[in-house]
């Protein structure tokens, strides 16, 4: 994760959680951005390609790896490709 910011209802963004910042830590993460909704994050993976992930959902830290919640507005997408991977 590089950074999270939340969205209010004004349209502003709200900075949560700086990876650079705040450490890499995800139980760090996790507790930031709990029960945050309206959420939208960047990750940078190893071979550097940057992805997004916007929810209007609330983050909820879930004991099963892969555990999920449906949010019919969330979208993933490649900030380095420019497009979008997946709508669900």
């Amino acid at each position: 994760l590089i950074m999270s910011t939340t969205i209010v209802k004004n349209k502003s963004a709200i900075l949560i959680y700086r990876a650079s910042e705040d450490g890499w830590k995800q139980k760090k993460i996790n507790k930031r951005r709990d029960k945050v909704p309206n959420t939208l994050s960047l990750y940078e993976s190893v071979n550097n390609q940057t992805l997004g992930v916007y929810s209007d959902a609330a983050w909820e830290t879930l004991e099963s790896f892969g555990a999920w919640k449906p949010d019919k507005n969330s979208l993933i997408f490649s900030v380095t490709d420019q497009k979008i991977l997946n709508r669900t």
